[in-house]
């Protein structure tokens, strides 16, 4: 059985300090330990102090949220008017670009989160978020934010906290009636993996079965190739890529990362891998979206992407309806 590498590999002195274009180890640790979470086992929501289970009323609601997707989330549930700060790395939806930035949930800029004076400070629920520190400003709420049902499970507080809970409820229907369904009994089995444009393919940062995208994945007619839950960052080394011969390879693409790369560029290292069923057969295919790496609602979108491609390597995809 293919070795997952787990925590410590990847170097977290990598992670970035400032908002911008990242080098490949900074954005892809920052892709795993927010969007694939770099979650302990069994994560549950940090428990609030007595002032953040108020309703506010004694001041204003301002919320600062240190995670892309919870930011997304609040916007998407029409929340977006309690934002009054946001991580360095949130970008969508487009009213998040005039917000003050605060640093990350990994890396808190403290001097600006005291500027903003929060009542509520929101983030994921990462191994490595700093929530002590961050409760000792405002009271503090990190989400577990890995699976389907943690997710949904999440979006329906949030819309609680917000005073929406009928907006948190449909949005959470929404994801888990798309994201639960199942792949077809004779679903190829398809390694998922981030795409960049290295000079050569040295190791594989891969989407774990037990994540978002692991359900997107399923949802849109692929077996992971890794069909089991995995723990720590999921990273694959070329020997045991070779080892799981997976049938059909899908590489994510975000565009600001691979600018001026073409999709044969990055598909090459694959090709040279010429004893993987997957090269043997031409079953490569690249999903490239500038909301691909996304793990709020836009995930959404992703499915269908992922469907159109597995379809083209021709899968069997699964019912839409």
């Amino acid at each position: 059985m293919p070795q997952v590498q787990g925590p410590g590999a990847s170097g977290d002195d990598n992670i970035v300090r400032s908002p911008g274009r990242l080098s490949r180890p900074c954005w892809l640790i920052l892709f795993v330990c927010g969007v694939l979470g770099c979650q302990e086992s069994a994560p549950t929501a940090t428990p609030l102090t007595s002032a953040a289970t108020t309703d506010e009323t004694s001041r204003q609601r301002r919320w600062v949220s240190l995670a892309p997707a919870v930011t997304e989330t609040l916007f998407a549930l029409g929340a977006g008017n309690r934002i009054v700060g946001v991580s360095d790395y949130c970008s969508h939806p487009a009213d998040v670009q005039k917000l003050p930035r605060a640093g990350t949930a990994l890396r808190p800029n403290f001097e600006a989160l005291v500027q903003l004076n929060p009542t509520l400070i929101l983030s994921e629920n990462n191994k490595n978020t700093q929530t002590t520190a961050l409760s000792k400003l405002a009271p503090t709420l990190a989400l577990p934010w890995l699976s389907l049902a943690e997710v949904t499970a999440s979006v329906r507080l949030l819309g609680k906290k917000a005073g929406l809970p009928q907006a948190g409820e449909k949005l959470a229907q929404r994801l888990s009636t798309t994201l639960r369904r199942s792949p077809p009994p004779n679903a190829p089995r398809v390694l998922l993996v981030l795409g960049y444009s290295p000079k050569q393919l040295s190791e594989v940062w891969f989407i774990r079965k037990n994540s978002l995208h692991g359900a997107a994945l399923r949802a849109a007619g692929g077996r992971n190739a890794i069909d089991r839950d995995v723990d720590g960052l999921p990273k694959l080394s070329l020997e045991a890529v070779l080892d799981l011969d997976p049938e059909q390879v899908v590489v994510l693409i975000s565009p600001e990362r691979t600018e001026g790369v073409s999709d044969e560029q990055i598909l090459a290292g694959w090709r040279k891998l010429t004893v993987l069923s997957a090269v043997k057969t031409d079953k490569l295919a690249i999903v490239r979206d500038a909301g691909i790496f996304a793990n709020g609602p836009r995930i959404l979108d992703l499915v269908p992407k992922l469907r159109r491609a597995l379809a083209q390597l021709g899968a069997t995809p699964a019912d839409p309806g």
